[in-house]
């Protein structure tokens, strides 16, 4: 699995990526430096168990 393609665009800014969520997407971050936003369900079953975070809104 390409965990790259799942992820998107990486955003340097937590503001920005907020700006950018919709609703059935979640900010993620596994470094709290680069945050993507992804499906939540993406997040729930991929990319939890691999360590990333949702940044709550």
């Amino acid at each position: 699995m390409n965990i790259k393609k799942l992820l998107g665009v990486p955003y340097a800014n937590l503001k920005t990526a907020k700006v950018f969520v919709k609703p059935g997407q979640v900010v993620v971050t596994y470094n709290k430096k680069t945050y993507f936003i992804v499906k939540k369900d993406v997040f729930t079953n991929i990319l939890h168990p691999l360590n990333y975070n949702a940044i709550n809104s």
